[in-house]
């Protein structure tokens, strides 16, 4: 069961990347490695929403403003380590471009499935992220300007 699980979510993180490889791409960013640095962007983004959604709502219930008092020096850090993950499990290692080859040879079906699970994740988490701050902003009285 766990191990089940496991594995789509391998593939759905597999396709997301798959995604952000293959989407049409404009000026010069046609080149190899530019699709892939824009793929583990676009991967990075995402848990990086995933992240943040997910620390505003653990502070909104431990009512702790203090959980987000990082400065911008240290959450650009955190992001950086996040890409370099990323790059070296999807770029390095290859995994990345060896589930888009096997991606060209998957049945239609499942295709179509983990292309629209990566596009649930990606529309759920950037609501949530949303969702979450505002109720943060509620909970803690800060008024956005």
């Amino acid at each position: 069961m766990i191990n089940c699980m496991i594995k789509y979510l391998k593939e759905i993180y597999f396709t997301l990347f798959v995604l952000f490889y293959r989407t049409p791409a404009w000026g010069s960013l046609r080149s190899k490695n530019r699709r892939n640095g824009r793929a583990v962007t676009g991967v990075t983004l995402i848990e990086w929403f995933i992240l943040l959604g997910v620390g505003s709502w653990i502070s909104i219930y431990f009512r702790s403003r203090y959980l987000f008092g990082f400065s911008i020096v240290a959450i650009l850090i955190l992001f950086a380590m996040l890409a370099f993950a990323n790059y070296h499990f999807l770029v390095i290692r290859g995994h990345g471009a060896d589930f888009d080859r096997d991606f060209a040879h998957l049945k239609k079906t499942k295709k179509v499935f983990l292309i629209t699970c990566c596009l649930a994740l990606i529309f759920t988490t950037i609501a949530d992220f949303f969702y979450s701050v505002s109720v943060y902003q509620r909970v803690f009285h800060i008024i956005p300007r």
